[in-house]
């Protein structure tokens, strides 16, 4: 964990925005200020609330309407998911095509995550928790680089990702990303998400909520190929007991048909 000391501190508007939506009684103005502080934030907010992920039919056009909408708790973990990312450059040029591809995985993962709570209160945080579940690769490809190149050839090689991130990082990688959302001051229930990524179904713990979904659609993401070229991990599908203990069984293959995936139906069935 000492090597990734050189990771980007939190900009300073997540830092301000974490801090004022930790407030339960701060106004919509004060968290309005934080996001128009920055242009960056400002337009990412803006984009978001306008497309097609929110279902909304008319035009957002100004921040606090977009804060009134969505939740103070919604934008902040939203916002402070995408700047994560946007944090972790590649650290090479030849990085590059990796970071894109991770990139893409993370948010069909948050996507799908999402779809799986909809209706819920906690469906805008199973999508920041998805984006930010592979969070720890993202840091290895931009910090370690040489490292992560080693771990992609081992798992090539057919070496398990668990082993290998075991004798290479020293750490599984979803454990590396919690300690850098805890680091970032982000909500417990989104560092339990990350760091259970991969392994949710072992919890005792059955309740729906963003650590499943994320877990379900991490599984599904892998196993069908949903995201493009990322093929570092791979994929299991979740047993119909696991699912129907979460209310899941029978519903998951109709809300990954909605998200957008063909052939699901098939795998799944």
């Amino acid at each position: 964990m000492s090597e990734l000391e050189s990771l980007p501190s939190p900009p300073a508007a997540v830092l301000a925005l974490n801090e004022a939506a930790s407030d339960p009684d701060v106004p919509v103005e004060s968290i309005t200020r934080v996001i128009e502080s920055d242009p960056a934030m400002t337009a990412k907010l803006l984009q978001l609330v306008n497309s097609a992920f929110f279902g909304l039919t008319h035009r957002v056009t100004n921040v606090q309407r977009a804060v009134a909408y969505l939740g103070m708790g919604t934008v902040r973990n939203v916002l402070a998911a995408v700047e994560m990312m946007r944090a972790l450059p590649a650290a090479t040029p030849d990085m590059a095509v990796i970071v894109e591809q991770l990139q893409a995985h993370s948010i069909a993962v948050g996507e799908l995550s999402r779809n799986l709570l909809r209706h819920r209160r906690q469906a805008h945080d199973a999508f920041a928790a998805g984006i930010m579940h592979d969070i720890g690769l993202l840091a290895a490809v931009s910090c370690m680089p040489a490292k992560y190149e080693l771990l992609r050839l081992e798992v090539g090689g057919g070496t398990p990702l668990i082993e290998c991130e075991a004798e290479i990082l020293g750490a599984p990688h979803a454990s590396i990303g919690a300690h850098l959302l805890d680091v970032w001051g982000l909500p417990a229930n989104l560092v339990s998400a990350v760091r259970h990524s991969h392994d949710a179904d072992r919890l005792v713990d059955r309740n729906l909520g963003p650590l499943q979904a994320v877990y379900i659609a991490e599984q599904v993401t892998n196993l069908v190929g949903a995201s493009g070229g990322w093929v570092l991990e791979e994929g299991l599908m979740p047993d119909h007991e696991y699912l129907a203990e979460l209310g899941l069984d029978g519903i998951v293959t109709q809300v990954m048909a909605r998200a957008g995936v063909d052939h699901l139906r098939r795998v799944v069935n």
